[in-house]
């Protein structure tokens, strides 16, 4: 059974049918105004999977609407940061807003232009397309959230940059179209994580060093999550390394390889830290703080790859 399948629409339902009876004791879960699903299944769903059962619902619930931004993304299975206090974004092709009383708490309208071209439908419901999803996170969000989704989007070939320098124009002028078109710019297909998208995001927003690089290839057979400048290597650890599952690998064989190839970079002359997702997501200043010195540590010492051991980048 889908999940699509596993939900119940209220809306055609008599009073007297027993679902009313199933929600009222806790059976049944309201994710919608017309929709319900079972408690135990959806509790049961990972955190992404509820907020893009919950963007379903909405559809199903709101006929004229159309998902926009982070809720059409989670429809296309785009990266899209943990859902905190996420809300379901729509818009109506009309630019008219409902009545403000009759708007959930969670819900979200937008009054923005949406011509048929932009428009799709993914999951059965109506949303915007890949392109237009992940220019508009950019606008209304954050160019850094903006960038985790357009990088999503290349990797999984569902647009390309020329597609989104092609939508953007073709908005017109729009509040947030600089962010927008900053996201396009350095926007890339090999990320490998959404997280390493947001570090490289905050890395490039925030100013640090002069070249963010993605993937970096260190020799003989090493590859960094991010590093900048060719000397500060910046890695993100995953919860799901540590699983003890995904990877065939104990935890503590995991940690154990982890701490060997970061020595084997260290001792190539690299400054390594190591960030989780929480810690980007809640302690942004200081990580961009801590980043921001061990470049000027790299920099006293005069050390990058590209210049060699101990060479000064100012010598010749």
């Amino acid at each position: 059974m889908t999940q699509t399948q596993r939900l119940i629409h209220l809306r055609p339902l008599s009073n007297d049918h027993h679902v009313w009876e199933q929600i009222a004791n806790g059976e049944l879960l309201r994710i919608a105004p017309w929709v319900a699903t079972p408690r135990d299944y959806f509790e049961q769903l990972p955190t992404y999977e509820r907020q893009r059962l919950k963007v379903i619902a909405a559809g199903k619930s709101v006929h004229k609407a159309i998902m926009i931004g982070k809720s059409a993304a989670r429809l296309w299975g785009l990266w899209v940061l943990p859902p905190f206090d996420e809300k379901i974004e729509m818009a109506r092709q009309s630019k008219s807003l409902p009545v403000k009383t009759k708007i959930p708490a969670d819900y979200d309208y937008r009054k923005t232009h949406l011509p048929d071209n932009m428009v799709s439908k993914q999951l059965g419901t109506r949303c915007t397309t890949v392109a237009r999803a992940c220019i508009d996170i950019a606008r209304h969000h954050s160019f850094e959230e903006g960038l985790v989704a357009m990088d999503s989007a290349l990797a999984k070939e569902l647009t390309t940059k020329d597609e989104l320098r092609r939508t953007l124009i073709a908005m017109g002028r729009v509040h947030g179209a600089p962010q927008a078109r900053k996201a396009i710019e350095h926007a890339i297909a090999h990320s490998e994580s959404p997280f390493e998208s947001y570090f490289r995001g905050i890395a490039i927003a925030e100013k640090l060093g002069e070249k963010v690089v993605a993937q970096y290839f260190i020799p003989p057979n090493f590859r960094a999550d991010t590093c900048i400048d060719d000397a500060v290597v910046i890695e993100i650890d995953g919860a799901v390394k540590y699983d003890g599952s995904s990877f065939g690998k104990s935890a503590e064989q995991t940690i154990v390889e982890e701490r060997r190839r970061e020595k084997l970079i260290q001792n190539r002359g690299f400054i390594v830290l190591r960030y989780s997702p929480r810690e980007l997501l809640t302690e942004r200043a200081r990580v961009v703080r801590e980043v921001r010195q061990a470049l000027e540590a790299a920099q006293q010492r005069g050390w990058s790859q590209s210049t060699g051991p101990f060479t000064s980048k100012k010598a010749g």
